[in-house]
């Protein structure tokens, strides 16, 4: 989990835009998740990686 807070400082200048709802909505939704769900190999140099990001509570 990626507390967005605490990343938002690092890019300076946009803090407020991107804290704001139009962007991440920070104040209520405060975390960035990224769960592995499988890793499966593909063939010698490529995997197939399987996951779920979660934005603003929306999964994909």
């Amino acid at each position: 989990m990626l507390k967005l807070i605490t990343l938002i400082p690092l890019l300076d200048n946009k803090n407020t835009h991107l804290k704001s709802a139009y962007f991440f909505d920070v104040e209520n939704h405060e975390s960035i998740t990224f769960e592995s769900k499988s890793l499966t190999k593909v063939d010698d140099d490529e995997y197939k990686l399987t996951d779920a990001l979660t934005i603003e509570g929306i999964s994909k």
